[in-house]
């Protein structure tokens, strides 16, 4: 099935199956594919379907397979970065698609992740407020956490929650055009 978008034709048929691949292997060669063929385009999950399958007609949206399709496009991730030095990218409703150059990385992993652990180190901090490594019996079960907590946590507790660390793990503030 040809379907159309604002730059051309999205034909599946044109994918090169190599069906001696895992399923997730196929879901990362095509994103792969994808990303170079409709850069920025997301594919649906019934688009990846046929494509990997090889299947003449394109799956209906609600079928089994189609909603199976998801998870197995989470186990290509790995195999997307590894092997083709990409990202996944999924959007609910759109669908997925494969990083395509270092910005398209930027702008949708590493503004998360870095988000992620900014919020990440603010929450072990609250943790480590109530936590008195004093009170904590000295036994030989927990001497190693107890240490590794200490000596490991602790320091660089100190040096990442500061105020100007976490301000730099978050991305610049983005220009809405308000002015």
């Amino acid at each position: 099935m040809t379907k159309k978008t604002g730059n051309g034709a999205r034909n599946l048929d044109a994918f090169p199956l190599d069906t001696a691949l895992s399923k997730p292997q196929r879901v990362a060669a095509f994103l792969d594919w994808w990303a170079e063929h409709h850069p920025y385009d997301f594919a649906g999950y019934h688009e990846i379907t046929k494509a990997i399958e090889g299947y003449k007609k394109l799956p209906r949206m609600d079928t089994e397979e189609v909603e199976t399709m998801r998870g197995v496009v989470g186990r290509a991730t790995k195999i997307l970065h590894d092997k083709y030095r990409r990202e996944l990218v999924r959007q609910r409703g759109l669908g997925a698609r494969a990083t395509v150059d270092s910005l398209d990385a930027i702008r949708n992993k590493a503004v998360d992740r870095a988000r992620k652990v900014e919020r990440d180190i603010v929450a072990l901090h609250r943790l480590d407020e109530i936590i008195d490594v004093k009170s904590i019996p000295d036994t030989p079960e927990n001497r190693p956490l107890k240490q590794w907590y200490q000596r490991d946590v602790k320091g660089i507790l100190k040096q990442v929650a500061t105020p100007e660390f976490l301000q730099r793990m978050l991305p610049p503030k983005q220009d809405d055009g308000t002015g």
